[in-house]
């Protein structure tokens, strides 16, 4: 079988979770920080936030007992919002903006529909007006039909909390002419509300905004206290929330205290981190078993990371047993939620006919659909992306050039690929060129 790892190319030799980005070193660490970048488009979250809400929504359609169910519905999508699905804001949105008029209705309908925006900016083109039609109904009932920035000044004052949230939406977004984009004051129209509410949506919130100090100075204390007080109000991602904190602080018995009770609550991120700690023996004796089990959980459960770690051990790295059929299987997944890394080792096991059938013409189509996929992502997308994996798409797309493998055979456009590879220090797509007389 014609291999790429026996033909002058090691795959485990350009990419490792623990690399560092220097081309000339490609030794392996001991891997005891496997966590990944999610590389997803804003559009590509739209299409998979979609389809896995449908599917969970369904459970929650029993029309016998429909108040029961709703409630049942919007805690499922909760989780899912605040884990950074999209959809499910915009689910929430429409839920609240289709409740009867109450103060708290409206908020909650433009909370979540702000918080979808948020997390997929193109969203905005098609849900802004959403929000202005909301901002006008309050304004019809509340304001004599003026939607102005004076009229929730107006609102505020009398603190009514539907007024103190829009004006601090009319800081955070500016919304009306005249009125300047303004995070700090926004963030202190929302932190009074939070306080006057009560709310642990909004103490959540608060916390998310502390911990990336968005319209704050950045604070993980006050983070803490914000979600220890949505805690309180049974927020039930919080302890997720304060777990994850503690792990990053590197209190990991703190840690084990949150996450160990938050493991059935359907949040991947906390089965991947406690998968973590036992792989790296963090908190926990290290127990390479235990930390399969708890990567398998979380890739079940849709986490891409989680998949593409199981892909790389079952592929034998990081010292695992090899089964390429599940490789193949889980870095499928992965693929399929648009991971970068995933995509080219799949692309690999294609080459090689590893856990796959041989297939050099669906090893090109992965690895040029890709080639494309690294170049037209934005700048802040591609500082994400790791320089080795670009780089060895490009030698791999040469070589296949080259010779003939999965697509018309072509020199120049050989030449062209490994000198893209060459020029970024690929030491594998250097070699081949030497052989082939190029250097």
């Amino acid at each position: 079988m014609s291999s790429v790892e026996n033909q002058s190319y090691s795959d485990s030799e350009v990419y490792s979770p623990t690399q560092t980005t220097s081309s000339s070193d490609t030794s392996f660490s001991d891997g005891t920080d496997l966590l990944m970048n999610r590389r997803t488009s804003s559009s590509e979250l739209i299409e998979t936030d979609s389809i896995s809400l449908s599917s969970r929504e369904s459970s929650f359609l029993d029309e016998d007992n429909p108040k029961a169910d709703l409630q049942e519905l919007i805690s499922l999508l909760k989780k899912a919002a605040f884990a950074g699905e999209s959809m499910a804001s915009l689910r929430l949105g429409q839920i609240y903006q289709n409740m009867d008029g109450a103060d708290r209705s409206d908020i909650y309908a433009l909370f979540w529909f702000q918080h979808a925006m948020r997390i997929n900016p193109e969203l905005r083109y098609e849900y802004r007006d959403v929000c202005t039609k909301i901002r006008r109904q309050i304004a019809d009932r509340m304001c004599n039909g003026i939607d102005s920035f004076q009229s929730y000044l107006d609102l505020a004052k009398q603190k009514i909390p539907i007024g103190r949230y829009l004006v601090g939406l009319s800081y955070e977004m500016g919304l009306f002419e005249g009125v300047q984009v303004n995070s700090k004051k926004a963030f202190s129209c929302y932190k009074k509300l939070g306080h006057a509410l009560k709310e642990a949506d909004l103490f959540f919130d608060l916390g998310r905004r502390y911990l990336k100090g968005i319209g704050c100075k950045q604070s993980v204390r006050k983070a803490i206290s914000c979600f220890k007080e949505a805690e309180n109000l049974k927020h039930e991602s919080a302890r997720v929330e304060l777990g994850l904190i503690y792990y990053q602080k590197g209190n990991y018995t703190r840690a084990i205290g949150y996450l160990g009770t938050e493991v059935d609550k359907e949040d991947s991120r906390v089965p991947f981190t406690i998968a973590e700690m036992y792989y790296a023996g963090l908190g926990f004796p290290k127990d390479y078993g235990k930390a399969m089990v708890y990567y398998e959980n979380a890739a079940h459960a849709d986490h891409v990371e989680s998949q593409v770690i199981l892909g790389r051990m079952y592929a034998g790295e990081f010292g695992a047993k090899e089964d390429f059929t599940r490789a193949f299987f889980w870095f499928t997944k992965a693929a399929e939620q648009f991971d970068i890394v995933a995509q080219y080792k799949l692309a690999v096991l294609f080459y090689n006919g590893q856990g796959v059938k041989q297939s050099f013409s669906e090893a090109f189509r992965l690895l040029f659909s890709l080639a494309k996929q690294i170049n037209v992502v934005g700048k802040k997308d591609l500082a994400a992306i790791d320089f080795e994996i670009k780089s060895s798409v490009e030698f791999v797309l040469g070589r296949m050039y080259f010779e003939g493998k999965g697509v018309r055979q072509s020199q120049d456009e050989g030449i062209k690929w490994l000198a893209q590879a060459s020029a970024k220090g690929n030491r594998s797509a250097q070699s081949y060129a030497r052989k082939k007389g190029m250097a």
